[in-house]
């Protein structure tokens, strides 16, 4: 057996650390996709555990605060438009004439709940994209790089 390639060798130990904690660090951000399985906060809670598990070593600490602030903005934001989108609908529901039998969607009815669904599904897209850009630079050893935060809540 070669000497870089024994379990004994220290430098294999640092190297097989520091891959361990870039993975720690990419699930951190990768965890949004759960969202995929229908697990909504799922991408918060992996962060939150990793964050608070992991919180040891600097760069899943760096990386786990990251992916934990930018799931709470996706949080907010998705409950905001959520929120927009079902008072716009109601509101045009309470003006419908009662002799009125049938409902025709209108740009302040029905479309505001199809505008409001197309913005969920391109902010959806850019959190997707911007969580996987960001899983893949943990994996590199870069530090995060999220394009948008509403705010720090984890500091």
């Amino acid at each position: 057996m070669s000497e870089a390639l024994s379990p004994n060798n220290p430098t294999n130990e640092i190297a097989l650390e520091e891959k361990s904690q870039r993975n720690w660090a990419m699930c951190s951000h990768l965890g949004f996709f759960l969202a995929f399985l229908g697990m909504t906060y799922g991408g918060f809670c992996v962060a939150l555990l990793i964050y608070t598990f992991k919180k040891d070593t600097l760069f899943v600490q760096k990386h786990a605060k990251a992916a934990l602030n930018y799931q709470i903005t996706q949080i907010i934001i998705w409950s905001l438009t959520g929120i927009f989108m079902l008072l716009t609908h109601y509101k045009q529901l309470m003006n419908i004439d009662a002799s009125d039998m049938g409902y025709e969607p209108n740009f302040f009815g029905f479309s505001h709940l199809m505008a409001g669904a197309f913005v969920l599904e391109v902010l959806f897209l850019f959190f997707a994209i911007d969580s996987l850009r960001n899983g893949l630079r943990a994996s590199n050893g870069l530090d995060p790089d999220y394009k948008f935060y509403f705010y720090r809540f984890v500091k």
